[in-house]
């Protein structure tokens, strides 16, 4: 018999905005106001980012169209802002060396449709990586300078 249960696994998400941009190879301490304090060492070539929006199940080198988004919903804080990458290189890198294999322009994405009422469906603002001229086989991940990688995928 199925029992349903009142206990459940909540994940809680923490934005923050800094004046500088973080050191890689640093660890940073985070002192909440109930006395916990959290380390974090930033590691953009190891950490990936969740701003990523790839195809999880990979892609067929054959395809017309690969591509992958970049964007993130920040709560309270409402979309990320992707202007200020509008434009500037992202590399797709072999997973097992790290060379870069293809490099391409962020792109502006159409902004999120909103439904009758004129709520967002989504509410991010996000930014397209077009990497439809690349199909060698193999397992990559994308890199945006200020962002840092995503998870590997197969090609």
């Amino acid at each position: 018999k199925e029992m349903i249960t009142r206990n459940a696994d909540v994940m809680h998400y923490l934005f923050l905005r800094f004046a500088k941009p973080l050191k890689p190879g640093e660890t940073y301490r985070i002192a909440l106001p109930t006395g916990e304090r959290i380390d974090y060492h930033y590691e953009p070539e190891k950490n990936a980012s969740s701003l990523f929006k790839y195809n999880q199940l990979g892609y067929m080198p054959q395809a017309g169209r690969k591509y992958a988004y970049l964007g993130a919903w920040l709560g309270d804080a409402g979309p990320l802002p992707m202007k200020e990458f509008l434009g500037k290189p992202f590399e797709l890198c072999d997973e097992a060396t790290g060379k870069v294999v293809f490099s391409g322009t962020v792109e502006p994405r159409i902004p999120d449709p909103v439904s009758k009422e004129g709520v967002p469906f989504t509410g991010e603002e996000t930014a397209e990586l077009d990497f439809s001229k690349f199909s060698t086989p193999g397992t990559y991940f994308l890199r945006v300078a200020g962002i840092g990688r995503s998870e590997p995928f197969r090609l």
